[in-house]
C-alpha cells in the first residue's frame, strides 16, 4: 500500500521554479504544489533535505549554488524533490504516510542534496532522510 501510494505520488519540480520564500515557512503552498508534476523514478535529479529551522537565506544560497554546478555539468535545469513541493496534504493526510514513503521518494532520485543548516542533524524528519539514504547505499 504504501509503495503504491508512493509511486502514485512521487512529483518533483525545476529548481528554478523554487524561490528563497518557498524556503522560510512549512505552511502549505497550493500554488506551489500547482508547479509540481508527477515524475517516474530515476527521472528526478536530486531529493532536497533541509530543515524548516535553518536560514532560508543560507539555504537558499547553497541550493542556487548546486544548481548552478549542476546546470554547467548538464546544460538543463535540475528536476527535484521538495516536501513542500512535492506532498500532496490530500493525499498525506496523516504525517506517517509521507514518513512511510520516503524511502520510495529517496530511491526515485538521483541524488541526496542536504542544505546543511545547524539544525539538520537534529530534526527527526531530516535525521530519517539521511538515514535512509545512507542505508540505501
Amino acid at each position: 500500500e504504501i509503495s503504491e501510494l508512493a509511486r502514485t505520488s512521487f512529483r518533483c519540480l525545476p529548481a528554478s521554479a523554487l524561490s528563497a520564500e518557498h524556503l522560510r515557512s512549512p505552511t502549505p503552498d497550493p500554488a506551489l504544489f500547482a508547479l509540481s508534476v508527477p515524475a517516474a523514478f530515476g527521472h528526478v535529479d536530486a531529493f532536497v533535505s533541509h530543515s524548516w529551522h535553518d536560514d532560508a537565506g543560507a539555504k537558499w544560497e547553497a541550493l542556487q549554488a548546486w544548481r548552478s554546478d549542476f546546470v554547467g555539468l548538464h546544460k538543463r535545469e535540475p528536476l527535484v524533490w521538495l516536501d513542500k513541493a512535492c506532498i500532496d496534504p490530500a493525499k498525506h493526510a496523516e504525517l506517517a504516510d509521507a514518513l512511510a514513503c520516503l524511502p520510495v521518494y529517496l530511491a526515485g532520485c538521483d541524488q541526496l542534496v542536504v542544505l546543511l543548516g545547524r539544525t539538520v542533524l537534529h530534526r527527526v524528519w531530516c535525521a530519517a532522510e539521511l538515514f535512509i539514504f545512507v542505508a540505501m547505499g
